[in-house]
Protein backbone atom coordinates (compact mmCIF):
# COMPACT_ATOMS: atom_id res chain seq x y z
CA UNK A 1 0.00 0.00 0.00
CA UNK A 2 1.43 3.36 -1.10
CA UNK A 3 4.94 2.01 -1.47
CA UNK A 4 7.36 4.37 -3.30
CA UNK A 5 8.05 1.54 -5.75
CA UNK A 6 4.46 1.69 -7.04
CA UNK A 7 4.50 5.36 -7.98
CA UNK A 8 3.03 6.61 -11.26
CA UNK A 9 2.40 10.08 -12.63
CA UNK A 10 -0.96 11.55 -13.51
CA UNK A 11 0.07 11.91 -17.16
CA UNK A 12 0.96 8.22 -17.31
CA UNK A 13 -2.50 7.40 -15.98
CA UNK A 14 -4.13 9.47 -18.72
CA UNK A 15 -2.45 7.56 -21.56
CA UNK A 16 -5.00 5.65 -23.69
CA UNK A 17 -5.01 1.83 -23.73
CA UNK A 18 -3.30 0.19 -26.70
CA UNK A 19 -5.39 0.61 -29.82
CA UNK A 20 -7.57 3.37 -28.34
CA UNK A 21 -7.59 7.15 -28.65
CA UNK A 22 -9.21 9.90 -26.61
CA UNK A 23 -12.90 10.51 -27.26
CA UNK A 24 -13.83 12.87 -24.39
CA UNK A 25 -12.30 13.68 -21.00
CA UNK A 26 -13.57 15.63 -17.99
CA UNK A 27 -11.35 16.59 -15.07
CA UNK A 28 -11.65 18.55 -11.83
CA UNK A 29 -8.98 20.35 -9.83
CA UNK A 30 -8.77 22.75 -6.91
CA UNK A 31 -5.60 24.52 -8.02
CA UNK A 32 -4.71 24.69 -11.70
CA UNK A 33 -1.42 25.39 -13.45
CA UNK A 34 -2.16 26.28 -17.07
CA UNK A 35 1.22 24.89 -18.14
CA UNK A 36 0.29 21.56 -16.54
CA UNK A 37 -2.99 21.61 -18.45
CA UNK A 38 -0.98 22.03 -21.68
CA UNK A 39 0.71 18.70 -20.89
CA UNK A 40 -2.58 16.77 -20.75
CA UNK A 41 -3.21 16.60 -24.54
CA UNK A 42 0.33 15.33 -24.93
CA UNK A 43 -0.40 12.46 -22.54
CA UNK A 44 -3.44 11.46 -24.56
CA UNK A 45 -1.37 11.51 -27.76
CA UNK A 46 1.60 9.50 -26.45
CA UNK A 47 0.32 6.11 -27.51
CA UNK A 48 -0.70 7.36 -30.96
CA UNK A 49 2.50 9.09 -32.00
CA UNK A 50 4.31 7.83 -35.09
CA UNK A 51 7.53 9.68 -34.43
CA UNK A 52 10.66 7.60 -34.11
CA UNK A 53 13.75 8.11 -32.03
CA UNK A 54 16.14 10.43 -33.76
CA UNK A 55 13.47 12.62 -35.34
CA UNK A 56 14.63 16.10 -36.19
CA UNK A 57 14.43 18.43 -33.24
CA UNK A 58 11.81 20.68 -34.80
CA UNK A 59 9.37 17.77 -35.16
CA UNK A 60 8.78 17.66 -31.41
CA UNK A 61 7.08 21.06 -31.05
CA UNK A 62 5.01 20.35 -34.17
CA UNK A 63 3.83 17.05 -32.72
CA UNK A 64 2.93 18.72 -29.44
CA UNK A 65 1.12 21.49 -31.27
CA UNK A 66 -0.93 18.99 -33.25
CA UNK A 67 -1.72 17.00 -30.09
CA UNK A 68 -2.89 20.18 -28.38
CA UNK A 69 -5.03 21.29 -31.31
CA UNK A 70 -6.53 17.84 -31.84
CA UNK A 71 -7.41 17.10 -28.23
CA UNK A 72 -8.22 20.45 -26.65
CA UNK A 73 -11.86 20.43 -27.71
CA UNK A 74 -12.30 16.98 -26.18
CA UNK A 75 -10.98 18.00 -22.75
CA UNK A 76 -12.98 19.96 -20.17
CA UNK A 77 -11.40 20.92 -16.84
CA UNK A 78 -13.49 22.30 -13.96
CA UNK A 79 -11.32 24.29 -11.53
CA UNK A 80 -11.88 26.47 -8.49
CA UNK A 81 -12.35 29.97 -9.89
CA UNK A 82 -9.98 31.51 -7.32
CA UNK A 83 -7.13 29.00 -7.68
CA UNK A 84 -5.95 29.24 -11.29
CA UNK A 85 -2.26 30.13 -11.10
CA UNK A 86 -0.69 32.94 -13.12
CA UNK A 87 1.72 31.53 -15.75
CA UNK A 88 5.34 32.29 -14.90
CA UNK A 89 6.06 33.82 -18.29
CA UNK A 90 3.94 35.85 -20.68
CA UNK A 91 2.43 33.25 -23.00
CA UNK A 92 1.55 34.06 -26.60
CA UNK A 93 -0.71 32.03 -28.82
CA UNK A 94 -0.62 28.51 -27.47
CA UNK A 95 -2.96 29.10 -24.50
CA UNK A 96 -5.61 30.19 -26.97
CA UNK A 97 -6.22 26.54 -27.84
CA UNK A 98 -7.03 25.73 -24.20
CA UNK A 99 -9.20 28.65 -23.10
CA UNK A 100 -12.45 26.84 -23.86
CA UNK A 101 -11.28 23.80 -21.89
CA UNK A 102 -11.15 25.67 -18.56
CA UNK A 103 -14.45 26.07 -16.68
CA UNK A 104 -14.04 28.11 -13.46
CA UNK A 105 -16.53 27.13 -10.74
CA UNK A 106 -17.27 27.82 -7.08
CA UNK A 107 -18.46 25.43 -4.37
CA UNK A 108 -22.25 25.73 -3.84
CA UNK A 109 -21.90 25.66 -0.04
CA UNK A 110 -19.35 28.50 0.11
CA UNK A 111 -16.17 26.48 0.68
CA UNK A 112 -13.55 25.33 -1.80
CA UNK A 113 -14.25 23.51 -5.06
CA UNK A 114 -11.81 20.76 -4.12
CA UNK A 115 -12.40 17.46 -6.04
CA UNK A 116 -9.64 15.77 -8.04
CA UNK A 117 -11.20 13.40 -10.53
CA UNK A 118 -10.84 12.44 -14.20
CA UNK A 119 -13.48 10.64 -16.23
CA UNK A 120 -12.29 9.59 -19.67
CA UNK A 121 -13.87 7.78 -22.58
CA UNK A 122 -11.58 6.19 -25.16
CA UNK A 123 -12.58 4.79 -28.54
CA UNK A 124 -11.10 2.75 -31.37
CA UNK A 125 -11.36 3.52 -35.07
CA UNK A 126 -14.10 0.85 -35.18
CA UNK A 127 -16.17 2.70 -32.58
CA UNK A 128 -15.47 0.41 -29.60
CA UNK A 129 -15.63 2.45 -26.38
CA UNK A 130 -14.15 2.04 -22.93
CA UNK A 131 -14.10 4.27 -19.83
CA UNK A 132 -11.57 5.09 -17.15
CA UNK A 133 -12.14 6.84 -13.80
CA UNK A 134 -9.25 8.39 -11.86
CA UNK A 135 -9.94 9.44 -8.26
CA UNK A 136 -6.97 11.32 -6.85
CA UNK A 137 -5.65 13.74 -4.29
CA UNK A 138 -3.53 15.34 -7.02
CA UNK A 139 -4.25 18.82 -8.40
CA UNK A 140 -3.34 19.67 -11.97
CA UNK A 141 -0.07 21.38 -11.04
CA UNK A 142 3.65 20.59 -10.96
CA UNK A 143 3.78 20.37 -7.17
CA UNK A 144 6.27 17.76 -5.94
CA UNK A 145 4.32 15.91 -3.29
CA UNK A 146 3.15 12.46 -2.25
CA UNK A 147 -0.36 11.95 -3.60
CA UNK A 148 -2.77 9.07 -4.06
CA UNK A 149 -4.63 8.02 -7.17
CA UNK A 150 -7.00 5.14 -7.82
CA UNK A 151 -7.45 4.08 -11.45
CA UNK A 152 -10.66 2.22 -12.32
CA UNK A 153 -10.87 0.61 -15.75
CA UNK A 154 -14.09 -0.50 -17.39
CA UNK A 155 -14.56 -4.27 -17.04
CA UNK A 156 -17.41 -6.62 -17.91
CA UNK A 157 -16.75 -8.42 -14.62
CA UNK A 158 -16.84 -5.18 -12.63
CA UNK A 159 -19.63 -3.28 -10.94
CA UNK A 160 -21.59 -0.15 -11.90
CA UNK A 161 -20.75 3.25 -10.42
CA UNK A 162 -23.96 5.24 -10.94
CA UNK A 163 -22.61 8.08 -8.81
CA UNK A 164 -20.17 8.99 -11.63
CA UNK A 165 -22.98 9.94 -14.02
CA UNK A 166 -24.77 11.79 -11.22
CA UNK A 167 -21.59 13.75 -10.49
CA UNK A 168 -21.31 14.81 -14.15
CA UNK A 169 -24.86 16.13 -14.12
CA UNK A 170 -24.14 18.00 -10.87
CA UNK A 171 -21.06 19.58 -12.46
CA UNK A 172 -23.12 20.85 -15.38
CA UNK A 173 -25.73 22.22 -12.97
CA UNK A 174 -23.27 24.37 -11.03
CA UNK A 175 -24.38 28.01 -11.40
CA UNK A 176 -20.98 29.20 -12.60
CA UNK A 177 -20.68 26.93 -15.66
CA UNK A 178 -21.86 29.51 -18.18
CA UNK A 179 -18.57 29.09 -20.10
CA UNK A 180 -19.63 25.60 -21.20
CA UNK A 181 -20.32 25.77 -24.93
CA UNK A 182 -23.27 23.80 -26.32
CA UNK A 183 -20.79 21.40 -27.95
CA UNK A 184 -18.99 20.71 -24.66
CA UNK A 185 -22.26 20.39 -22.74
CA UNK A 186 -23.48 17.84 -25.29
CA UNK A 187 -20.20 15.90 -24.93
CA UNK A 188 -20.67 15.78 -21.15
CA UNK A 189 -24.27 14.64 -21.43
CA UNK A 190 -23.20 11.89 -23.81
CA UNK A 191 -20.40 10.88 -21.48
CA UNK A 192 -22.81 10.72 -18.53
CA UNK A 193 -25.12 8.47 -20.55
CA UNK A 194 -22.40 6.06 -21.65
CA UNK A 195 -20.62 5.83 -18.28
CA UNK A 196 -23.93 5.07 -16.54
CA UNK A 197 -23.99 1.76 -18.41
CA UNK A 198 -20.33 0.93 -17.71
CA UNK A 199 -18.96 -1.41 -15.05
CA UNK A 200 -15.61 -0.98 -13.32
CA UNK A 201 -13.24 -3.49 -11.78
CA UNK A 202 -12.15 -2.97 -8.16
CA UNK A 203 -8.44 -2.62 -7.31
CA UNK A 204 -6.61 -5.69 -6.01
CA UNK A 205 -7.70 -6.63 -2.50
CA UNK A 206 -11.14 -5.00 -2.74
CA UNK A 207 -14.52 -6.36 -3.80
CA UNK A 208 -16.91 -3.41 -3.41
CA UNK A 209 -16.80 0.17 -4.74
CA UNK A 210 -18.83 3.31 -4.10
CA UNK A 211 -18.14 6.91 -5.15
CA UNK A 212 -19.06 9.69 -2.71
CA UNK A 213 -19.58 13.12 -4.35
CA UNK A 214 -19.77 15.63 -1.48
CA UNK A 215 -21.19 19.15 -1.56
CA UNK A 216 -22.04 19.44 -5.26
CA UNK A 217 -25.47 20.88 -4.38
CA UNK A 218 -26.25 23.79 -2.06
CA UNK A 219 -28.93 21.65 -0.42
CA UNK A 220 -26.42 19.00 0.67
CA UNK A 221 -26.22 18.64 4.44
CA UNK A 222 -22.98 17.91 6.26
CA UNK A 223 -21.66 14.67 4.79
CA UNK A 224 -20.01 11.91 6.80
CA UNK A 225 -19.30 8.85 4.63
CA UNK A 226 -17.25 6.97 7.24
CA UNK A 227 -18.42 4.08 9.47
CA UNK A 228 -19.95 5.22 12.74
CA UNK A 229 -17.82 2.73 14.66
CA UNK A 230 -14.61 0.83 13.95
CA UNK A 231 -12.02 -1.29 15.70
CA UNK A 232 -9.07 0.57 14.19
CA UNK A 233 -8.73 3.66 12.01
CA UNK A 234 -5.91 5.25 10.04
CA UNK A 235 -6.22 8.87 8.93
CA UNK A 236 -3.73 10.26 6.40
CA UNK A 237 -4.21 13.88 5.32
CA UNK A 238 -2.04 16.99 5.02
CA UNK A 239 -4.58 19.15 6.86
CA UNK A 240 -6.37 18.41 10.15
CA UNK A 241 -8.94 20.13 12.34
CA UNK A 242 -9.56 19.36 16.04
CA UNK A 243 -13.29 18.86 15.44
CA UNK A 244 -12.72 16.17 12.80
CA UNK A 245 -10.08 14.40 14.91
CA UNK A 246 -12.36 14.39 17.97
CA UNK A 247 -15.23 12.85 16.00
CA UNK A 248 -13.05 10.06 14.61
CA UNK A 249 -11.55 9.33 18.03
CA UNK A 250 -15.03 8.85 19.49
CA UNK A 251 -15.95 6.33 16.79
CA UNK A 252 -12.89 4.04 16.93
CA UNK A 253 -10.99 2.12 19.57
CA UNK A 254 -7.53 2.65 18.04
CA UNK A 255 -6.49 5.64 15.90
CA UNK A 256 -3.26 6.36 13.99
CA UNK A 257 -2.64 9.62 12.08
CA UNK A 258 -0.28 10.58 9.28
CA UNK A 259 -0.04 14.29 8.52
CA UNK A 260 2.31 17.26 8.32
CA UNK A 261 4.22 18.15 11.47
CA UNK A 262 2.75 21.66 11.85
CA UNK A 263 -0.80 20.38 11.35
CA UNK A 264 -0.36 17.70 13.99
CA UNK A 265 0.97 20.24 16.48
CA UNK A 266 -1.99 22.58 15.92
CA UNK A 267 -4.66 19.86 15.94
CA UNK A 268 -3.53 18.48 19.31
CA UNK A 269 -2.47 21.74 20.93
CA UNK A 270 -3.27 21.79 24.63
CA UNK A 271 -3.67 18.03 24.92
CA UNK A 272 -1.30 16.01 27.08
CA UNK A 273 1.03 13.81 24.99
CA UNK A 274 -0.23 10.69 26.75
CA UNK A 275 -3.68 11.41 25.29
CA UNK A 276 -2.45 11.89 21.74
CA UNK A 277 -2.75 9.03 19.21
CA UNK A 278 0.27 7.53 17.40
CA UNK A 279 1.24 10.16 14.81
CA UNK A 280 3.62 9.97 11.87
CA UNK A 281 5.15 12.27 9.25
CA UNK A 282 6.76 11.56 5.88
CA UNK A 283 10.46 10.79 6.21
CA UNK A 284 12.23 13.86 4.69
CA UNK A 285 15.33 11.80 3.85
CA UNK A 286 13.80 9.25 1.49
CA UNK A 287 15.99 8.48 -1.53
CA UNK A 288 15.46 6.35 -4.61
CA UNK A 289 17.76 3.65 -6.02
CA UNK A 290 20.05 6.27 -7.55
CA UNK A 291 20.44 8.11 -4.25
CA UNK A 292 18.30 11.07 -5.36
CA UNK A 293 15.90 12.58 -2.84
CA UNK A 294 12.30 11.64 -3.58
CA UNK A 295 9.13 13.61 -2.86
CA UNK A 296 8.72 14.58 0.78
CA UNK A 297 5.63 16.81 1.02
CA UNK A 298 2.47 14.92 2.02
CA UNK A 299 -0.64 15.66 -0.03
CA UNK A 300 -2.35 12.25 0.01
CA UNK A 301 -5.77 11.78 1.61
CA UNK A 302 -6.64 8.24 2.75
CA UNK A 303 -8.99 7.03 5.49
CA UNK A 304 -8.89 3.37 6.58
CA UNK A 305 -11.51 1.89 8.93
CA UNK A 306 -11.47 -1.72 10.18
CA UNK A 307 -15.04 -2.59 11.15
CA UNK A 308 -16.50 -5.64 12.94
CA UNK A 309 -16.80 -8.70 10.74
CA UNK A 310 -13.18 -8.48 9.50
CA UNK A 311 -14.05 -5.94 6.81
CA UNK A 312 -12.18 -2.76 6.01
CA UNK A 313 -13.45 0.41 4.35
CA UNK A 314 -10.77 2.48 2.60
CA UNK A 315 -11.62 5.99 1.39
CA UNK A 316 -9.31 7.82 -1.03
CA UNK A 317 -9.75 11.09 -2.87
CA UNK A 318 -9.69 14.82 -2.30
CA UNK A 319 -11.04 15.44 1.21
CA UNK A 320 -8.79 16.53 4.05
CA UNK A 321 -9.42 15.58 7.68
CA UNK A 322 -11.20 18.86 8.41
CA UNK A 323 -14.68 20.06 9.17
CA UNK A 324 -14.68 22.25 6.06
CA UNK A 325 -14.11 19.23 3.81
CA UNK A 326 -17.43 17.68 4.87
CA UNK A 327 -19.44 20.77 5.73
CA UNK A 328 -18.59 23.41 3.10
CA UNK A 329 -16.35 22.12 0.33
CA UNK A 330 -17.05 20.19 -2.84
CA UNK A 331 -15.14 16.88 -2.64
CA UNK A 332 -14.95 13.37 -4.08
CA UNK A 333 -14.04 10.21 -2.15
CA UNK A 334 -13.93 6.66 -3.47
CA UNK A 335 -14.91 3.99 -0.94
CA UNK A 336 -13.32 0.56 -1.44
CA UNK A 337 -14.23 -2.39 0.79
CA UNK A 338 -12.26 -5.59 1.28
CA UNK A 339 -11.21 -8.17 3.86
CA UNK A 340 -9.24 -6.75 6.78
CA UNK A 341 -6.44 -9.28 6.45
CA UNK A 342 -5.70 -7.92 2.97
CA UNK A 343 -6.30 -4.16 3.28
CA UNK A 344 -6.71 -3.40 6.98
CA UNK A 345 -4.91 -0.74 9.01
CA UNK A 346 -2.14 -3.12 10.06
CA UNK A 347 -1.29 -3.93 6.44
CA UNK A 348 -0.73 -0.22 5.82
CA UNK A 349 1.51 0.16 8.87
CA UNK A 350 3.39 -3.14 8.65
CA UNK A 351 7.08 -2.32 9.21
CA UNK A 352 8.26 -5.60 7.66
CA UNK A 353 6.53 -5.17 4.29
CA UNK A 354 7.03 -2.58 1.50
CA UNK A 355 4.11 -0.45 2.64
CA UNK A 356 3.32 3.07 3.76
CA UNK A 357 5.16 2.54 7.07
CA UNK A 358 8.56 2.50 5.32
CA UNK A 359 7.99 6.11 4.30
CA UNK A 360 7.14 7.33 7.80
CA UNK A 361 8.83 8.60 10.95
CA UNK A 362 7.17 9.03 14.35
CA UNK A 363 6.20 12.66 14.87
CA UNK A 364 8.15 14.70 17.39
CA UNK A 365 5.69 17.06 19.09
CA UNK A 366 6.48 20.81 19.16
CA UNK A 367 4.79 24.09 20.00
CA UNK A 368 2.24 25.00 17.30
CA UNK A 369 2.73 27.91 14.92
CA UNK A 370 -0.16 29.86 13.27
CA UNK A 371 -1.32 28.46 9.94
CA UNK A 372 -1.82 31.91 8.39
CA UNK A 373 -1.06 35.51 9.20
CA UNK A 374 -4.07 37.87 9.43
CA UNK A 375 -3.00 39.46 6.13
CA UNK A 376 -2.81 36.07 4.38
CA UNK A 377 -6.25 35.12 5.64
CA UNK A 378 -7.73 38.47 4.55
CA UNK A 379 -6.20 38.07 1.07
CA UNK A 380 -7.61 34.56 0.74
CA UNK A 381 -11.15 35.77 1.52
CA UNK A 382 -10.76 38.72 -0.89
CA UNK A 383 -9.44 36.43 -3.62
CA UNK A 384 -12.41 34.08 -3.20
CA UNK A 385 -14.84 37.02 -3.43
CA UNK A 386 -13.18 38.53 -6.53
CA UNK A 387 -13.19 35.15 -8.29
CA UNK A 388 -16.99 34.98 -8.03
CA UNK A 389 -17.38 38.14 -10.16
CA UNK A 390 -17.99 37.43 -13.83
CA UNK A 391 -15.70 39.32 -16.22
CA UNK A 392 -16.08 39.65 -20.00
CA UNK A 393 -13.30 40.24 -22.50
CA UNK A 394 -14.77 41.96 -25.58
CA UNK A 395 -12.68 41.96 -28.76
CA UNK A 396 -12.87 44.79 -31.32
CA UNK A 397 -10.82 44.51 -34.54
CA UNK A 398 -8.86 47.57 -35.64
CA UNK A 399 -8.03 48.73 -39.14
CA UNK A 400 -4.34 47.80 -38.92
CA UNK A 401 -5.02 44.12 -38.14
CA UNK A 402 -4.61 44.51 -34.38
CA UNK A 403 -7.33 44.18 -31.75
CA UNK A 404 -8.64 46.18 -28.84
CA UNK A 405 -9.72 43.96 -25.91
CA UNK A 406 -11.81 45.42 -23.10
CA UNK A 407 -11.97 43.50 -19.81
CA UNK A 408 -15.00 44.54 -17.76
CA UNK A 409 -16.62 43.13 -14.63
CA UNK A 410 -20.38 42.59 -14.83
CA UNK A 411 -20.75 43.73 -11.20
CA UNK A 412 -18.62 45.65 -8.67
CA UNK A 413 -15.70 43.92 -7.02
CA UNK A 414 -15.87 43.54 -3.22
CA UNK A 415 -14.44 46.52 -1.25
CA UNK A 416 -10.65 46.37 -1.20
CA UNK A 417 -10.14 48.16 2.10
CA UNK A 418 -6.40 48.62 2.55
CA UNK A 419 -5.57 46.08 -0.16
CA UNK A 420 -4.19 46.96 -3.61
CA UNK A 421 -5.43 45.47 -6.87
CA UNK A 422 -3.58 45.09 -10.18
CA UNK A 423 -4.54 43.22 -13.34
CA UNK A 424 -3.08 42.31 -16.73
CA UNK A 425 -3.86 39.90 -19.57
CA UNK A 426 -1.56 36.89 -19.12
CA UNK A 427 0.03 37.67 -22.50
CA UNK A 428 1.10 41.13 -21.30
CA UNK A 429 3.96 41.53 -18.78
CA UNK A 430 2.94 44.96 -17.36
CA UNK A 431 0.43 45.28 -14.50
CA UNK A 432 -2.28 47.96 -14.40
CA UNK A 433 -3.56 49.33 -11.10
CA UNK A 434 -7.32 49.26 -10.50
CA UNK A 435 -8.82 51.81 -8.12
CA UNK A 436 -12.20 51.31 -6.53
CA UNK A 437 -14.46 48.36 -7.20
CA UNK A 438 -15.16 48.78 -10.93
CA UNK A 439 -12.94 46.79 -13.30
CA UNK A 440 -12.42 48.14 -16.80
CA UNK A 441 -9.16 47.54 -18.67
CA UNK A 442 -8.47 47.96 -22.38
CA UNK A 443 -5.49 46.27 -24.01
CA UNK A 444 -4.29 46.58 -27.60
CA UNK A 445 -2.75 43.42 -29.01
CA UNK A 446 -2.06 41.29 -32.03
CA UNK A 447 -3.76 37.97 -32.71
CA UNK A 448 -1.46 35.93 -30.47
CA UNK A 449 -2.07 38.28 -27.54
CA UNK A 450 -5.84 37.72 -27.52
CA UNK A 451 -6.69 35.90 -24.31
CA UNK A 452 -9.58 35.31 -21.95
CA UNK A 453 -7.17 34.80 -19.05
CA UNK A 454 -6.78 37.91 -16.88
CA UNK A 455 -4.08 37.84 -14.21
CA UNK A 456 -5.00 39.44 -10.87
CA UNK A 457 -2.59 40.54 -8.12
CA UNK A 458 -3.78 41.70 -4.71
CA UNK A 459 -1.54 42.89 -1.90
CA UNK A 460 -1.97 43.68 1.78
CA UNK A 461 0.56 44.44 4.54
CA UNK A 462 3.48 43.06 2.57
CA UNK A 463 1.65 39.88 1.51
CA UNK A 464 0.83 39.30 -2.18
CA UNK A 465 -1.53 36.83 -3.86
CA UNK A 466 -1.85 36.23 -7.61
CA UNK A 467 -4.38 34.22 -9.60
CA UNK A 468 -6.11 34.12 -12.99
CA UNK A 469 -9.68 35.05 -13.81
CA UNK A 470 -11.04 33.02 -16.72
CA UNK A 471 -13.17 35.62 -18.52
CA UNK A 472 -15.89 35.23 -21.14
CA UNK A 473 -14.28 36.01 -24.52
CA UNK A 474 -16.74 37.92 -26.72
CA UNK A 475 -16.46 38.65 -30.47
CA UNK A 476 -13.19 36.75 -31.00
CA UNK A 477 -12.38 35.98 -34.67
CA UNK A 478 -14.18 32.84 -35.85
CA UNK A 479 -10.99 31.49 -37.41
CA UNK A 480 -8.81 32.40 -34.44
CA UNK A 481 -7.47 28.89 -33.81
CA UNK A 482 -6.55 28.33 -37.46
CA UNK A 483 -4.76 31.67 -37.61
CA UNK A 484 -2.97 30.93 -34.34
CA UNK A 485 -1.80 27.65 -35.80
CA UNK A 486 -0.52 29.38 -38.94
CA UNK A 487 1.38 31.87 -36.81
CA UNK A 488 2.94 29.18 -34.63
CA UNK A 489 4.04 27.15 -37.65
CA UNK A 490 5.71 30.34 -38.90
CA UNK A 491 7.43 29.15 -42.10
CA UNK A 492 6.85 26.92 -45.17
CA UNK A 493 9.13 24.09 -44.02
CA UNK A 494 7.24 23.66 -40.78
CA UNK A 495 3.93 23.99 -42.58
CA UNK A 496 4.70 21.10 -44.92
CA UNK A 497 5.96 18.89 -42.11
CA UNK A 498 2.83 19.71 -40.12
CA UNK A 499 0.68 18.67 -43.07
CA UNK A 500 2.60 15.40 -43.37
CA UNK A 501 1.99 14.65 -39.72
CA UNK A 502 -1.67 15.65 -39.98
CA UNK A 503 -2.20 13.29 -42.91
CA UNK A 504 -0.23 10.33 -41.56
CA UNK A 505 -2.26 7.16 -41.16
CA UNK A 506 -0.95 6.06 -37.79
CA UNK A 507 -2.71 2.71 -37.76
CA UNK A 508 -1.50 1.63 -41.22
CA UNK A 509 1.73 3.54 -41.80
CA UNK A 510 3.43 1.94 -38.79
CA UNK A 511 3.65 -1.28 -40.83
CA UNK A 512 3.89 0.31 -44.28
CA UNK A 513 7.51 0.34 -45.42
CA UNK A 514 6.87 2.75 -48.29
CA UNK A 515 5.07 5.22 -46.02
CA UNK A 516 7.84 5.01 -43.46
CA UNK A 517 10.43 5.68 -46.15
CA UNK A 518 8.45 8.69 -47.38
CA UNK A 519 8.31 10.13 -43.86
CA UNK A 520 12.03 9.59 -43.32
CA UNK A 521 12.75 11.29 -46.65
CA UNK A 522 10.60 14.28 -45.74
CA UNK A 523 12.38 14.72 -42.43
CA UNK A 524 15.72 14.73 -44.23
CA UNK A 525 14.70 17.55 -46.55
CA UNK A 526 16.63 20.76 -46.06
CA UNK A 527 14.08 22.83 -47.91
CA UNK A 528 10.42 22.78 -48.92
CA UNK A 529 10.62 20.99 -52.28
CA UNK A 530 7.12 19.89 -53.23
CA UNK A 531 8.42 17.74 -56.09
CA UNK A 532 10.16 15.37 -53.68
CA UNK A 533 7.83 15.53 -50.66
CA UNK A 534 5.09 12.87 -50.33
CA UNK A 535 2.22 15.31 -49.78
CA UNK A 536 0.32 14.20 -52.88
CA UNK A 537 0.49 10.51 -51.93
CA UNK A 538 -0.56 11.17 -48.34
CA UNK A 539 -3.44 13.44 -49.33
CA UNK A 540 -4.75 10.80 -51.72
CA UNK A 541 -4.44 8.08 -49.07
CA UNK A 542 -6.31 10.26 -46.56
CA UNK A 543 -9.04 11.01 -49.11
CA UNK A 544 -9.66 7.28 -49.48
CA UNK A 545 -9.23 6.10 -45.88
CA UNK A 546 -10.17 9.05 -43.67
CA UNK A 547 -11.58 11.93 -45.77
CA UNK A 548 -12.62 13.76 -42.58
CA UNK A 549 -8.94 14.45 -41.89
CA UNK A 550 -8.88 16.73 -44.90
CA UNK A 551 -11.26 19.09 -43.11
CA UNK A 552 -8.40 20.18 -40.85
CA UNK A 553 -6.13 20.54 -43.88
CA UNK A 554 -8.77 22.62 -45.63
CA UNK A 555 -9.15 25.01 -42.69
CA UNK A 556 -5.40 25.45 -42.52
CA UNK A 557 -5.09 26.02 -46.27
CA UNK A 558 -7.77 28.73 -46.08
CA UNK A 559 -5.48 30.56 -43.68
CA UNK A 560 -2.39 29.89 -45.83
CA UNK A 561 -4.03 31.66 -48.78
CA UNK A 562 -4.07 34.84 -46.68
CA UNK A 563 -0.50 34.40 -45.43
CA UNK A 564 1.81 34.20 -48.48
CA UNK A 565 4.85 34.03 -46.23
CA UNK A 566 3.85 30.49 -45.25
CA UNK A 567 3.74 28.92 -48.69
CA UNK A 568 3.94 29.29 -52.44
CA UNK A 569 1.41 28.85 -55.22
CA UNK A 570 2.37 25.23 -55.87
CA UNK A 571 1.19 24.14 -52.41
CA UNK A 572 -2.16 25.91 -52.84
CA UNK A 573 -2.53 24.45 -56.34
CA UNK A 574 -1.84 20.98 -54.97
CA UNK A 575 -4.56 21.36 -52.36
CA UNK A 576 -7.04 22.72 -54.90
CA UNK A 577 -6.46 19.65 -57.08
CA UNK A 578 -6.90 17.21 -54.19
CA UNK A 579 -9.96 18.93 -52.68
CA UNK A 580 -11.87 18.21 -55.90
CA UNK A 581 -11.65 14.50 -55.04
CA UNK A 582 -13.14 15.00 -51.58
CA UNK A 583 -16.95 14.76 -51.17
CA UNK A 584 -18.52 18.19 -51.36
CA UNK A 585 -19.62 18.26 -47.73
CA UNK A 586 -16.04 17.55 -46.62
CA UNK A 587 -14.12 19.88 -48.92
CA UNK A 588 -13.23 23.46 -48.06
Amino acid sequence: MLSPETGVTLLESLTPPAGYRLDVAVGTSYTLDLAALLAVPTAFALSATTEEAGTAQEQTPLALLEALRRHARSITLFADAARIAVPRNAVSGVLGFLEGSVVPVSAPRGGAFHPKLWLIRFTTDDGVRTHRVLVASRNLTFDRSWDTMVCLEQSDEGQPLPQVAELLHDLMDLPSTARLTPERAENLRGLAESVAAARFGAPSGFDTLRLHPIGFRDTDAGAWPFPESSNRALVMAPFLSPGYVSRVEKSTRELSIVSRADELDRAFDGRDETRRPPAFVINPNLVDDSGEQVLTDLHAKVFVHDVPGSRTHVFAGSANATGAAFGQNTEVLLEMVGPTYKVGVRTWLDEKAPTLRQMLLPHTWSEPVPAQTPAEEALRHLQDAIAKVRVTATVDPESDGWYSVTYAATEPFPPLGAATLEVRPVTVPEWSTISGTDLTLTSRTGLTGLTSFLAVRIGLDGEVSEFVLACDLVNAPDDREDRLLAHLISNPARLVRYLLMLLADQAHDKFDGIAQELERASRAQQRTDLETLPLLEMMLRAAVRYPERLQAVGRLMDVVRNHPELSDESLVDLWDAISVLVPAERAR
